[in-house]
């Protein structure tokens, strides 16, 4: 961090962020590590206003959105993925820490994190079934179990779910058998 540009500037102009980073490293070892990978983020703590501001996970889920319509290979996608929902994690518990947002709200925010990714995920693993003009015949239920389907995420929850599918080809093989 000692040699971040965006760290250094965002220190200096504005005193109350560096008071909120070392409150925060103070409070929680895994969002200094989480900073550590993406020492830009102090850059929005120079915005106390933005402190303020409710979750919102509807616009998270549009960029993840637009993210999925990238061309790229999808590890590339699924990396630009990751540390965006990276950055709104490290946001939610700064808001949490700081005071801005009520348990309530984090683990409804979690949550819908959380179904963001899953709903990324599922849209990346049948992108080649989607490609061959297959998505309607492929039926997949992501079902959430424990504290996911409860919608009570924190941040050392995993996420509890079955999936279930029935693949093209297991239909057609079904329907043969009964012929």
């Amino acid at each position: 961090l000692q040699h971040n540009p965006t760290l250094l500037a965002t220190l200096r102009d504005a005193p109350p962020s560096g008071e909120l980073l070392v409150s925060l490293l103070g409070r929680s070892r895994r969002i200094g590590e989480w900073i550590v990978r993406d020492p830009d983020l102090i850059a929005r703590f120079g915005d106390p206003a933005s402190l303020d501001e409710p979750f919102d996970a509807d616009t998270v889920s549009a960029q993840v959105d637009h993210l999925l319509t990238r061309p790229d290979e999808p590890e590339r996608v699924a990396a630009a993925i990751g540390r965006r929902l990276r950055r709104e994690l490290v946001w939610t518990a700064v808001r949490e820490l700081s005071g801005h947002a009520d348990v309530e709200a984090t683990t409804d925010h979690l949550t819908a994190v959380a179904t963001t990714v899953l709903r990324a995920a599922t849209r990346l693993a049948t992108r080649d079934v989607a490609d061959a003009g297959a998505a309607g015949s492929l039926r997949l239920a992501v079902i959430g179990l424990g504290r996911y389907g409860a919608g009570e995420l924190s941040y050392a929850s995993d996420l509890d779910l079955m999936a279930v599918f029935d693949p093209p080809e297991a239909r057609e093989e079904a329907l043969a058998a009964v012929e």
